[in-house]
């Protein structure tokens, strides 16, 4: 029997403090296997309320090795993604509560490729109004203006969100 060995990544942008991402300790994974239990990070210290903004990540992953959510209830999709089928990358929309939930139901499918597995997940506050595109990783937030272009575009160079231009 072959084996995959996983490491399990987390990275978080914090906007507050307490807010983190704990991880499970690395496990084994059978090649060739679909549906093994990856479950095990925890989302914790945000509002109970609030929307955040999660990711996860398979982190140069051996060919054929996906992930799967299978429980979504309270999740959006954010653009350029879809909750249903297998994954090597999701961004999602939804409360602590939510996003923890779907993470315990996270199952990795193996593929015939031996190698290391890496899962990264990550998740900061997502404010109301603000939209995040999955296929060019940037953020948006629609306004109504009369301005000009040029004077919008020019407004907007001068605005920052989470420390970015």
């Amino acid at each position: 029997m072959k084996y995959l060995l996983v490491t399990l990544f987390l990275f978080i942008s914090f906007l507050g403090f307490g807010q983190s991402v704990s991880a499970p300790d690395s496990k084994s994974f059978t090649q060739s296997t679909t549906g093994q239990d990856a479950s095990g990070f925890v989302l914790s210290g945000f509002n109970s309320t609030a929307t955040l903004l999660a990711s996860i990540s398979l982190v140069n992953p051996p060919s054929g090795t996906t992930f799967v959510l299978n429980t979504t209830t309270g999740l959006t999709a954010a653009s350029g993604f879809t909750l249903s089928g297998n994954k090597t990358r999701l961004v999602v929309t939804g409360t602590m509560n939510n996003i923890n939930t779907a993470l315990a139901s996270l199952k990795i499918n193996t593929g015939s490729t031996k190698g290391n597995v890496a899962l990264s997940v990550a998740a900061t506050i997502n404010p109301a109004g603000y939209y995040y595109n999955g296929v060019n990783g940037h953020f948006y937030r629609p306004i109504t203006t009369t301005a000009t272009y040029t004077a919008a575009r020019a407004a907007s160079l001068l605005t920052t969100f989470k420390g970015q231009t």
